[in-house]
């Protein structure tokens, strides 16, 4: 039913039963039965970023879908942040990269399939985060590396993004079920999914309270960058629509995009001060909760639920993609320009 091939920067070695997938954001290490093909390889894997997903009958997806409201993703989103944002200014700056972008991928890929649009705005974003945190430029930022520099230099300093990363991510756990709540309105059968997903996601604003409070009082009343609380409208927004639905299901990937690995990133490097540990402690409980509740394939997950997708569908999901991936960057610059001469 579907053909799967290797995004362009990932390479796959194959020795007997051993397979090796390689990226610049994710490798992958397999164990495989002898006589599988790469397609067969693939069709195991695909739930990982490592390749594109493509029909191969498009005849499987011609047909009738209604959906319940047809409201226009460009004027719907410019209305939400038009009081907040000098929207003219984001659409105007991100309008031509976008279309570029858009035209690209649905040259290379039938719009039609859920499974194609996913992979292809899934390299998409996976590659430009991937890009920002790696480059060296100007304005670059990364909590790891600015954790690890402050830890040992400036302690004062480290605190400070300590408290700020946890203030954030706490705010976005406050959020959590009034975003996701619409979802449960949607006309596809993901309102069992959806009620899991929610119900496993209560606790986890109380875990990361517990790490603020172990590093000062009152410190969830500390202020929280107008690009998160933006982030987490635009997730909102995404749900209450069943136009938005296949981008809420992106959206809802790039939130729960988190490592595999046992050990948290961050709670390690929390763990290597003193007045961090507990915090180290939070951060790799609500780590392991997710690992646990398999929040990593949410996407994956609600995708086998939904039809094919419309064109109009496929442009909401484009616009309201790169409207996080953007709000993620100017999110990060302003904290860059808070902690550059630290």
């Amino acid at each position: 039913m579907y053909n799967y091939k290797l995004y362009q920067d990932a390479s796959m070695e194959q020795n007997y039963n051993d397979i090796k997938i390689q990226t610049p954001w994710i490798d992958i290490h397999a164990e495989i039965d002898q006589g599988y093909n790469e397609h067969d390889i693939l069709k195991q894997l695909a739930h990982f970023p490592v390749c594109y997903i493509y029909p191969n009958n498009t005849q499987l997806f011609k047909g009738s879908y209604l959906i319940s409201e047809k409201p226009n993703p460009y004027n719907l989103t410019k209305q939400l942040f038009k009081k907040t944002i000098h929207s003219n200014d984001i659409f105007a700056l991100k309008k031509k990269s976008w279309e570029i972008n858009l035209k690209k991928t649905l040259r290379q890929c039938h719009y039609h399939s859920k499974h194609t649009m996913f992979s292809s705005l899934h390299v998409y974003s996976i590659v430009r985060q991937w890009v920002k945190k790696h480059s060296s430029g100007k304005n670059s930022f990364s909590y790891i590396n600015k954790f690890n520099h402050l830890i040992n230099t400036d302690e004062e300093s480290y605190l400070h993004l300590v408290k700020k990363f946890l203030r954030l991510n706490h705010y976005v756990t406050t959020r959590c079920h009034d975003a996701l709540k619409p979802a449960l309105n949607r006309s596809f059968s993901t309102k069992e999914v959806m009620q899991n997903y929610i119900h496993s996601k209560n606790g986890h604003d109380k875990i990361l309270l517990m790490a603020l409070n172990s590093l000062g009082k009152n410190l969830d009343q500390l202020p929280v960058n107008t690009w998160t609380k933006l982030s987490m409208d635009l997730l909102k927004l995404s749900s209450s629509y069943d136009v938005f639905f296949p981008a809420f299901i992106m959206l809802l990937e790039r939130f729960e995009d988190t490592s595999l690995n046992e050990i948290n990133p961050i709670a390690d490097i929390f763990w290597q001060h003193p007045k961090t540990k507990t915090a180290g402690d939070c951060v790799q409980k609500h780590h392991e909760t997710n690992l646990r509740e398999d929040h990593f394939y949410i996407a994956c997950t609600l995708l086998r639920h939904i039809p094919w997708i419309t064109l109009e569908q496929c442009i909401a999901c484009f616009r309201l993609t790169e409207l996080l991936v953007t709000f993620i960057e100017l999110d990060d610059q302003e904290i860059y320009g808070e902690f550059k001469k630290c």
